[in-house]
């Protein structure tokens, strides 16, 4: 189901019908056309990072020291420009506020690039990657989909043929399936068993999945430091750090007729 209060430009819902997911659902796609506002123009310094899906690096060689010693020189060159226009904002304040939006996006800009040149990144993994999934198990996904949608366009006594040759490639997929499940948990296990350190690593990995997170501590016991953290938090948000004189805030974009963004719920 999509759920928006705007009004969308040029929109089209496709409806796989012909996908066997074996239950009465449906998948569905929504398509529109998207017009880039007048108020976001401003915001020139948008790159492919801010759009694009999450990013990834091997950041495991941040651990060696020439990536690491690369990573903290090419920061270092390329925020120069940035760290000089946030030392004017803070000591001339302008009249109105500061585009925080452009800033953030700047700063993880310049993060991106360095990670980029300094231990470079890789692909993400498709989101229905599985460690057993293989070719074959997609070749035989693809005949039970090619087996539905025969079945689905067939007319008279063809489709008892086609739906009888469906359910085969269903049960055929399914036994697959849970087979590479099964291969794939016993190469797991025999791994752990001829690698001991593997194994250790996975059992701490296990055992971090069951603890809680670190939480603030303080010597003298918990009483103290909720005490201890309560003043922080005073301190930071009591408005004392704010300046006298405020800039006031930017055009929201309800007030330029501007549509929220899209909510999507599957």
């Amino acid at each position: 189901m999509f759920l928006t209060n705007a009004s969308l430009m040029s929109p089209r819902l496709d409806i796989a019908s012909d996908l066997s997911l074996g239950s009465d659902h449906r998948l569905l796609t929504l398509s529109f056309s998207f017009a880039q506002s007048s108020a976001s123009e401003s915001s020139s310094d948008t790159t492919d990072a801010t759009i694009h899906p999450r990013r990834l690096w091997n950041l495991s060689r941040l651990g060696e020291p020439d990536p690491c010693q690369l990573y903290q020189d090419t920061f270092r060159s390329s925020s120069a420009p940035l760290l000089s226009q946030l030392k004017r904002l803070v000591q001339h304040p302008p009249s109105s506020r500061p585009p925080i939006d452009d800033l953030n996006a700047s700063l993880n800009n310049i993060i991106y690039r360095s990670l980029d040149s300094s231990v470079g990144d890789r692909p993400p993994r498709p989101s229905h990657w599985k460690k057993y999934w293989t070719q074959q198990l997609q070749d035989a996904a693809d005949f039970r989909n090619r087996c539905y949608r025969r079945w689905r366009r067939a007319f008279g006594i063809d489709k008892v043929y086609w739906w009888h040759q469906h359910q085969q490639a269903n049960t055929s997929f399914r036994q697959a399936v849970a087979t590479a499940k099964r291969l794939s948990w016993q190469v797991f296990c025999k791994s752990l068993e001829t690698d001991f350190t593997k194994a250790i690593s996975k059992v701490k990995q296990l055992k971090r999945r069951h603890q809680s997170s670190s939480s603030f501590s303080h010597p003298d016991g918990p009483s103290k430091a909720v005490e201890v953290m309560a003043s922080h938090l005073a301190s930071v948000f009591d408005g004392s750090l704010l300046p006298s004189t405020r800039p006031p805030p930017p055009s929201s974009p309800s007030s330029l007729g501007l549509p929220l963004g899209l909510v999507v719920e599957q």
